[in-house]
């Protein structure tokens, strides 16, 4: 089997996709609709094949449309969440909600249940690429500081007390959405529509999952002058805290 797809020659200024799939998927419309509508659309049916794409031709989304037991996907999600730094797609007939959340806590960006026609797929891509291609804030591109958590934009970096902090683009942008507005609760939905694109559906979890990881991650390097908290049914809110 064909592990790689060659695309039709696009310009270089065309955003590209990898799309990762299972084995024994039947043919995927997906990749033919993509590349009608300007995509450079690269295919994978293999991890190892995925890591190659992605390292040499640097996508700038994946989607991921492989069918494993709950243990084994969610540790593919992490592993290419390790490779991979831009927006994830997830594509699954499974709607667990703990396989959501599961999903959401290593880093997945949109978790999508099949059958998901191509005009939503498209709608969420060039959502989550537009977002990840715009910086956070005009006048924030050097760098970001309250408290003892730093961020430098350009350089999509984040410390804490002259740590390094490893987010993924997500995590990144959340903490910088919520620096850029410190003290001020921001609500679900106002998270969701600049982050995400889309309104709160006033069910889904993806926020609250990510939040609740951002927030293990900043502990775990040892964050005492800062804190994220929730204001229960508004949102969340960064505050400093005083040394």
């Amino acid at each position: 089997m064909n592990n790689l797809t060659t695309k039709k020659q696009l310009p270089t200024s065309a955003s590209s996709v990898l799309i990762i799939e299972g084995e024994n998927l039947h043919f995927n419309s997906n990749k033919p609709f993509l590349e009608r509508q300007g995509f450079e659309v690269f295919q994978a049916f293999d991890e190892d094949k995925a890591k190659d794409i992605i390292n040499k031709n640097r996508p700038d989304i994946l989607v991921v449309d492989v069918t494993l037991p709950e243990k084994n996907v969610v540790n593919l999600y992490q592993r290419l969440r390790a490779e991979f730094k831009g927006p994830i797609i997830v594509l699954t007939n499974n709607p667990t909600e703990k396989l959501q959340v599961e999903a959401f806590g290593v880093g997945i960006d949109d978790y999508l249940i099949k059958p998901v026609s191509t005009a939503i797929l498209q709608v969420r891509i060039e959502s989550l690429i537009r977002r990840a291609k715009q910086p956070l804030n005009n006048d924030l591109v050097n760098k970001v500081q309250v408290g003892d958590i730093i961020l430098f934009p350009l350089a999509q970096k984040c410390e804490v007390n002259n740590k390094g902090v490893h987010l993924s683009t997500f995590e990144f942008r959340l903490l910088g959405l919520l620096l850029a507005n410190v003290g001020k609760i921001m609500s679900r939905d106002s998270i969701y529509k600049t982050l995400l694109g889309r309104e709160y559906n006033g069910e889904e979890r993806t926020v609250d999952v990510r939040v609740s990881k951002l927030r293990d991650k900043l502990a775990n390097v040892g964050l005492e002058h800062a804190k994220i908290e929730t204001v229960w049914g508004k949102g969340y809110i960064l505050n400093e805290i005083a040394a």
